[in-house]
């Protein structure tokens, strides 16, 4: 079920102009240098409390209604979804002000990297897009819903009738399963779900394998691959994440010759996942679509 969102289906607004991008100093050239761990200006940045800030924009007055009806609810919370910066990584950030005579909306905290595209520094695009999600006052398709995190209320709008629905909120926040440091254990024909955490996590190890099962509904990871070798996941479904689908790490490319780490994901379908990156492991016969929600 699609938590609520507007403007609905998959619809988005785009930035007029980026005011402060977040990323340090709005400047080209200098954007990014409180976001180069360790450097001098980084910390010098901190120490002096110049580091990066909330971004700020200004939205397109065709949607300015809209945003004044968020700026009466921003005590409940409103929350904006966008590739703020680049097309492939989206992330989901409170609203802290909406000025409505400026017509800007300031957030509550920093975007990684900033707000505005890469490639056009300081002012953006104009192209970034953006939705707000989790709003009670959009719930109105058939199958939406939203928290409201203050009074700790789920409000839901059944597509059809509850009579004999399975109906899950979890509060867990752990992995559901968990292996570390074992060998040749294999997880066949179950599913996973219901967790705020990954869905499953192996840690180092060897030869573990997550064959022909089905995870879905967690906030983080589907599966979380750490250390170990030759660990695999085949055959599986990966959907409804709120991260990304398997996110892998292992080896070690810095000795000579580089030692791989032998992990595989084959003839996977992963879809609906919040983040997308990359990989340097092979990862043949995958099917992805309608990647990042």
């Amino acid at each position: 079920m699609p938590i609520s969102r507007y403007p609905n289906e998959h619809g988005a607004m785009t930035l007029k102009r980026v005011v402060v991008n977040g990323g340090g100093q709005e400047k080209p050239g200098s954007c990014r240098v409180y976001y180069d761990e360790g450097t001098p200006e980084q910390k010098r940045a901190l120490e002096s409390g110049e580091g990066p800030r909330p971004g700020v924009f200004e939205y397109r007055p065709e949607h300015a209604a809209a945003h004044a009806a968020w700026e009466e609810v921003l005590d409940r919370g409103v929350w904006l979804k966008g590739y703020w910066r680049v097309v492939w990584q989206n992330e989901t950030v409170r609203v802290g002000a909406i000025d409505t005579e400026n017509q800007t909306v300031t957030l509550a905290v920093p975007v990684s990297h900033g707000i505005g595209s890469k490639y056009h520094r300081p002012d953006g695009s104009s192209e970034e897009i953006y939705w707000v999600m989790n709003l009670l006052e959009a719930v109105d398709q058939p199958g939406e819903w939203a928290v409201d995190f203050q009074d700790k209320k789920l409000f839901f709008y059944p597509p059809g009738p509850l009579t004999n629905a399975d109906i899950l909120i979890s509060d867990m926040e752990s992995p559901i399963i968990e292996v570390r440091d074992a060998h040749h254990i294999e997880f066949r024909n179950i599913t996973i779900e219901g967790t705020l955490g990954d869905g499953v996590r192996v840690v180092n190890g060897n030869k573990n394998a997550l064959r022909s099962c089905t995870v879905r509904n967690v906030a983080k990871y589907g599966v979380v691959i750490e250390g170990g070798a030759n660990h695999v996941v085949e055959s599986c479904d990966l959907y409804a994440l709120g991260a990304g689908g398997v996110g892998l790490s292992g080896g070690d490319a810095g000795s000579e010759p580089h030692v791989p780490a032998g992990h595989r994901v084959e003839n996977c379908d992963i879809h609906h996942f919040g983040y997308e990156g990359e990989t340097r492991l092979r990862i043949p016969h995958q099917e992805q679509n309608k990647q990042p929600c």
